[in-house]
């Protein structure tokens, strides 16, 4: 296993006690919501209690995730075929997972996806609950500080008003002109002056935020009315599936009540102990509510929510891909399954166009199985064949549409035209699956499916993303080129029969450290010979965004390490954002670092010897990476492409290639690009006539090349020809 540094990322004992913390509080909530055996004067809970506590919840946490998880999947699989036990295992995956991990999410998005989701609800909002969208934003908002922030706050706003009243204090105790006695009179004194400063009520609240169970009083930290949060709270005792008698009884890998309603109502009050997972829960849990008000209401709701969900991608792509083109709600004819004969109606969500790329976009709006693979396994995978799988075939559905002419119609709802497109305008074609709901670690692994008969069957890979991941590259990638060529490496990744991961945040990771990341997987497990599992290369994207969640504002500092030349070209194909300049930046960017370096030092050389001999220097790189480049300096020498064409084809025929990209890179006498000409030539686009040309320019070239190498230090056998061809000179040359 090949990890960043190590194979997991570091995690300080602090970390994972408070890690363990959490899920011990809402453990606790979860029991007391099932629990009707609660003691009527609980014992006090000191800092000893509380680590035993901990202590035994994480042991019986290990028991359950270590040994008996993997002794249970031993047993399982032990008799059955590979795509029975591959059932198995994901099984074993996704429960770990549901019980493990906690707060998929990142903080600093969680106000804003709830503002995503709810905003456009406000009519059936007032209409069913009497809630506007607002409160419940800010209600949930206030929740989750008051849990994830309120102690400190609460120390600070006591230490405020300690420093307001010192001074009156102080001099109160002068005018006594005798010892205070005990320590409690110094303590009602202090009252006494706080009151005087009208500061009681904010200090009440202070104190118990701090040192009792203000911070978790959903009442006084939230304008939610009482009903709507009535409804959204278990009484003690009154669920009954958590605890009920069976094997099982009361472990956290059961579907737990606060996924079903977040809070727990105690003697008219409502608490909320548990802030993971919170945003999700509080969303089910309104639109349970919304649903069981009415059926009209229910209607409302999902009518609003198919919009709002089918308009959420399309405002990231936006963000990602400044100026592109959409297309919302796309009907077409075509066959609606495979081996279908009939052509129908078909929709598909959107489809985004930037430059030479093109997005098909299908969306799945909260369909995911409240329940736990550990209660109900079929009801998991089916979430996933709605929220995953179908939309995957769904995009791939007009991927063949697409490609059954050279260009096709386009229909909005109405079946009127809106347009044509042309496949042959697109060099990269992705299918987009976008999932509202946070199912990280199964988007990221979805071609593991297919190893137990829940394949997608098709004939693009499918980018399965969640809505959280895709709001992540919205703020992570500032180009969009550099997003496009991410895409490109994303999908050469899908395709691998190999390389697999758990988390799609450690793709993007990947990406800015690897760059050509399943080419960088496929030569690692051919020198190790075995297989290999990234992992932890998320852990730069987490730092960024807790940066940001605690307010230091800071630009995203994921790029590509580009030396200035490149930056510049990159720079000038954002302004141009074509196809043609979208397809440069993605040969550019291919390139490894030495690649890179040897391109913007021969351009620099380059350009001070043209300046020095007032004559063109052509560059060329061959093998793998077939380039040639010219330097154009027009109050030097006139451009001429020809020149430049005819040079690149006489190095494809010297180097028996079959085809070769040229660049001509147009600079004023400050040397910034001002221009950019790129294309390509094939072999097989040479005729009959033109080849006797080329061959005599390329034995020219040759010549030349060895010409220049007389006198000079004598060319080994096994070396690099001089001629340029890649080839050792001993079977070139010599």
């Amino acid at each position: 296993m090949v990890g960043q540094n190590t194979v997991e990322p570091d995690k300080s004992s602090d970390e994972e006690a408070s890690i363990l913390s959490i899920q011990l509080l809402e453990f606790i909530q979860n029991v007391v919501a099932a629990s009707k055996e609660i003691a009527p004067e609980p014992p006090e809970l000191d800092d000893e209690s509380w680590r035993e506590l901990t202590e035994n919840f994480e042991s019986g946490l290990n028991a359950l995730i270590r040994e008996f998880q993997l002794a249970d999947l031993i047993s399982r699989t032990d008799s059955l075929n590979e795509g029975e036990a591959g059932r198995e295992h994901f099984r074993s995956q996704a429960m770990v997972h549901w019980t493990m991990v906690k707060g998929e999410r990142y903080s600093y998005h969680e106000k804003q996806n709830l503002e995503d989701l709810l905003l456009g609800q406000d009519d059936v909002l007032n209409d069913a609950l009497g809630v506007t969208s607002r409160t419940l934003v800010d209600g949930v908002w206030s929740i989750h500080q008051a849990l994830t922030e309120g102690v400190f706050q609460a120390c600070q706003e006591l230490k405020d008003i300690e420093e307001m009243c010192a001074p009156l204090l102080q001099e109160k105790i002068e005018q006594l002109n005798e010892e205070i006695s005990t320590e409690d009179c110094m303590q009602n004194m202090f009252l006494e002056v706080v009151e005087e400063q009208g500061l009681t009520k904010r200090h009440e609240k202070a104190v118990s935020e701090f040192i009792g169970v203000g911070l978790f009083d959903v009442q006084q930290i939230s304008e939610i009315p009482k009903s709507v949060l009535f409804k959204m709270s278990w009484e003690l005792g009154e669920e009954v599936h958590f605890l009920a008698q069976g094997k099982k009884r009361g472990w956290p890998s059961k579907t737990t009540p606060i996924s079903i309603r977040p809070f727990l109502k105690i003697e008219d009050r409502v608490y909320c102990f548990s802030v993971h997972g919170l945003f999700d829960h509080v969303y089910r849990a309104i639109q349970r509510l919304v649903s069981g008000a009415g059926s009209e209401f229910g209607e409302r709701w999902r009518v609003n929510q198919e919009q709002i969900t089918e308009g959420l991608p399309v405002k990231y792509f936006e963000k990602l891909l400044p100026g592109c083109t959409v297309h919302t709600n796309v009907y077409y004819r075509w066959y609606p399954k495979v081996g279908h004969e009939k052509r129908e109606w078909c929709e598909l969500d959107s489809i985004v166009a930037f430059g030479d790329h093109l997005f098909l976009v299908e969306v799945k709006a909260r369909a995911f199985s409240p329940r736990s693979p550990d209660d109900d396994f079929g009801s998991y995978l089916n979430s996933i064949e709605r929220l995953a799988l179908e939309p995957a075939r769904q995009g791939n559905r007009f991927y063949d549409y697409l490609k059954s002419s050279e260009s096709v119609e386009l229909y909005d709802k109405a079946q009127k035209g809106i347009g044509r497109i042309k496949s042959g305008d697109y060099r990269h074609v992705t299918v987009c699956a976008v999932s509202i709901d946070p199912f990280t670690e199964i988007t990221a692994s979805l071609r593991k499916l297919s190893k137990f008969g829940l394949g997608d069957g098709s004939s693009l890979p499918v980018w399965a993303i969640s809505l959280d991941d895709l709001r992540v590259c919205s703020d992570v990638f500032q180009n969009p080129l550099v997003f496009l060529h991410f895409i490109e490496k994303r999908m050469a990744a899908a395709r691998s029969e190999h390389m697999e991961l758990d988390d799609e945040l450690d793709h993007v990771g990947l990406y800015f450290k690897v760059n050509d990341y399943a080419l960088h997987h496929e030569e690692l497990r051919e020198s190790l010979d075995s297989e290999v599992q990234f992992t932890g290369y998320r852990k730069d994207i987490d730092e960024y965004f807790n940066a940001l969640h605690l307010g230091e504002a800071q630009p995203s500092p994921f790029e590509q390490k580009l030396p200035l030349i490149l930056r510049q070209v990159l720079d000038f194909c954002l302004e141009k954002a074509n196809e043609k300049y979208v397809s440069l930046t993605s040969f550019l960017l291919d390139g490894a670092e030495e690649f890179r370096v040897q391109i913007s030092d021969g351009v620099e050389v380059a350009l001070t010897r043209q300046e020095q001999r007032r004559k063109i220097q052509l560059l060329a790189t061959t093998g793998s990476v077939r380039l040639s480049i010219a330097c154009w300096q027009p109050w030097l020498f006139p451009p001429d492409p020809d020149f430049l064409a005819d040079h690149a084809k006489a190095e494809m025929i010297l180097h028996k290639e079959k085809d070769r990209h040229i660049l001509g890179i147009h600079f004023d006498q400050d040397r910034r690009i001002v221009d950019l000409d790129w294309s390509s030539v094939f072999s097989d686009e040479i005729g009959q006539e033109s080849l006797p040309k080329y061959q005599s320019l390329a034995a020219a070239m040759r010549s030349r090349r060895l010409l220049a190498t007389q006198g000079s230090q004598q060319v080994g056998r096994n070396s690099p020809c001089p001629c340029g061809s890649g080839m050792k000179f001993k079977k070139c040359c010599l």
